[in-house]
């Protein structure tokens, strides 16, 4: 039933959200159904809390009252008051900030693999840090120590430029094939989670202050 009544999902191309008429009995939503999309996807691009584009928001319009006259439906007047409500209902479910996670792989000789440890989770915050040596990484009569591991880490992606050239200061250049791809996206917390919503809102030139839900709900 739902799936009938999607109006539009935002961004073309990957889309993460959707808005969905979910209004009984309400009359003149099939003549704004165009404005309401468009209106959802400019706010899909922007959001309230920080100027970036949202993710994974489902924006159910469960009521509205619609101008019977078209010269009271136009665009210039439907899109600003239903971005202003999306706004507002995403402000009130208690919006996170998400940051973009790297899946990063390498292989180094086991003799420095406690210091790309150091270089991805002391510095760069990375999580799940993990090594393993193939069964057949050390000829026979070989040092141990040189056995190549296959490393690989989940790191921020706004911690991995410089990344390469910081394992091969460190390695010695021993750090071989390197490769970062997007892995998840994972939300901020805490103290972190309020830096990145102030860098971003001074960024993009928005007050300082993230508004809250009642100041942009319309009063009828």
């Amino acid at each position: 039933r739902d799936a009938a009544r999607v109006l539009a999902a935002a961004p073309d191309g990957a889309p993460a959200n959707l808005v969905v008429d979910a209004t009984v009995g309400v009359q003149g939503m099939d003549a704004v159904k165009d404005l309401v999309a468009a209106a959802f996807s400019e706010a899909c691009a922007a959001g309230p809390l920080s100027g970036q584009p949202l993710r994974g928001v489902r924006v159910d319009i469960v009521d509205a009252l619609v101008h019977a006259s078209p010269a009271s439906r136009r665009a210039n007047q439907v899109a600003p008051a239903v971005a202003r409500a999306i706004a507002a209902a995403v402000l009130a479910a208690s919006p996170a900030a998400v940051e973009q996670v790297s899946l990063v792989t390498l292989s180094a000789p086991l003799r420095d693999v406690g210091a790309v440890y150091d270089e991805l989770a002391s510095q760069r915050r990375a999580e799940s840090v993990t090594h393993e040596t193939a069964d057949d990484a050390v000829a026979a009569g070989s040092d141990p120590a040189a056995a190549l591991c296959a490393v690989t880490a989940h790191v921020p992606a706004a911690e991995t430029p410089g990344l390469s050239d910081a394992l091969r200061g460190r390695l010695r250049g021993s750090a071989r094939g390197l490769r970062l791809v997007f892995s998840h996206w994972s939300p901020l917390e805490g103290d972190g989670a309020t830096a990145a919503v102030a860098r971003l809102r001074a960024a993009k030139g928005l007050p300082a202050a993230v508004p809250t839900a009642d100041s942009l709900t319309d009063r009828l």
